[in-house]
């Protein structure tokens, strides 16, 4: 039975951050085939996660209630304006990696939340469908059992990321499953084995230095 174990917060050594940093940075114009450019889109969704950890910006995926300075509640921010963070995060990066990227992409008579391409050699595109979703959604499996699987269909395109915000800490604590990646990759569906989740962990871990709760006023 998978489970998942929450570590403490830490960071890796500042050689490798600045060596991973430069190499997602470098530009690139075209990929030598399909699969590099399937995992330079994993490489580049799955950074958003670093951006999250090194500079502590978890706060700004949450919805904080106050009266003054003091926190009364806080929730996290709807699907679209957690997306809104994530397009601009990419914006910079992928341009540096020829990546275009179609938000609410019209397929059939749906959107699509997001549609990457990129050249391949020779000229040919290709593509990766990206569907976002948070993880207490009520439709969570359905978007990976049927919304995705339906527009990767509809495009031709056989590679796609079922995006999970995943907001879970002590102040939120839904859903209540043990392991999300595996819950979602393991149910027994009909989707493409080209399927990838990538979950971003949303939820703020104080680190033991500061004790004091990051949503309030300094």
């Amino acid at each position: 039975v998978s489970a998942e174990t929450v570590t403490p917060f830490t960071l890796p050594p500042s050689r490798i951050i600045r060596w991973a940093r430069g190499r997602i940075l470098d530009a690139q114009t075209t990929y030598r085939d399909e699969q590099e450019f399937r995992g330079m889109v994993l490489t580049v969704l799955s950074s958003l996660q670093e951006v999250l950890d090194a500079t502590g910006s978890q706060t700004s995926l949450w919805d904080v209630e106050r009266e003054k300075s003091r926190v009364i509640g806080h929730r996290p921010k709807r699907e679209t304006d957690c997306q809104a963070w994530v397009r601009g995060q990419l914006f910079n990066l992928a341009s540096a990696k020829n990546l275009e990227i179609a938000y609410e992409a019209t397929i059939g008579s749906g959107s699509l939340d997001a549609l990457i391409t990129g050249v391949v050699e020779g000229g040919r595109l290709v593509h990766a469908c990206v569907e976002f979703k948070l993880a207490h959604s009520t439709d969570l499996e359905h978007g990976i059992d049927v919304q995705l699987p339906e527009y990767m269909r509809r495009k031709a395109c056989d590679f796609g990321i079922y995006f999970v915000f995943d907001f879970r800490c002590e102040r939120f604590k839904e859903p209540e499953i043990a392991n999300l990646s595996s819950h979602l990759l393991l149910r027994p569906r009909r989707t493409p084995e080209a399927v990838r989740v990538i979950v971003l962990n949303c939820g703020y871990q104080v680190p033991p230095s500061k004790m004091r709760d990051p949503f309030e006023d300094s």
